[in-house]
């Protein structure tokens, strides 16, 4: 984005420069407290909670995907054996099929990474409404929201049709991309309220 402003383009013009997706660098010392132990192998790990792998910005949905696979493959070789990776949210579980292909194909990524652990994938029961916020944090799409003007929000939002079967749906999809692997699981996800 900020390439963008300095040579005073629009990322949606014909005319916009191509530029190399971010990466994403490796896990250091710094970045974790978890190693490799006997005690490790007991332990369920969560992914960061601000990735979307089903984000309709590519770049998002791009450095999502490799937090998710760094951390996955972290986790791994650190002998953790349970990871809970949030559930496609937003916009991802709606009509546009698009999302949910693009979140199942990268959690079936992070399969294959992780090896021999297990994914529990967090779902609702029952679709939340857009404005509803099941987490307490902020995720990558809120802060590049947070620095758009409302007209790119709503093209990148598209429309938020739910129905009552939209996870379930959601769910089926993710399992089948991955080809009904025995180390994908669904597990609740609880909406706090304050």
């Amino acid at each position: 984005m900020q390439k963008l402003e300095v040579t005073d383009q629009k990322a949606a013009t014909t005319a916009t420069p191509q530029l190399a997706d971010p990466i994403v660098p490796p896990l250091t010392p710094d970045d974790t407290g978890l190693f490799p132990s006997q005690a490790v192998s007991t332990y369920v790990a969560c992914v960061s909670p601000w990735i979307e792998l089903g984000s309709k910005h590519p770049v998002i949905a791009t450095v999502s995907r490799q937090v998710l696979n760094l951390e996955v493959a972290y986790a791994s070789f650190c002998g953790v054996r349970t990871i809970i990776v949030p559930g496609p949210c937003g916009a991802a579980v709606s009509n546009d099929r698009v999302d949910i292909a693009q979140y199942a194909r990268a959690i079936q990524e992070a399969l294959k990474v992780g090896g021999r652990t297990t994914m529990t994938v967090q779902l609702s029961m029952c679709p939340e409404p857009p404005d509803s916020a099941d987490s307490d944090g902020e995720t990558l799409g809120m802060v590049v929201q947070s620095r758009l003007s409302s007209k790119q929000i709503e093209d990148l939002q598209g429309s938020n049709q739910y129905e009552f079967m939209t996870n379930w749906d959601a769910w089926n999809e993710i399992r089948s991309v991955c080809n009904y692997s025995q180390g994908l699981g669904v597990g609740k996800s609880f909406v706090r309220t304050n």
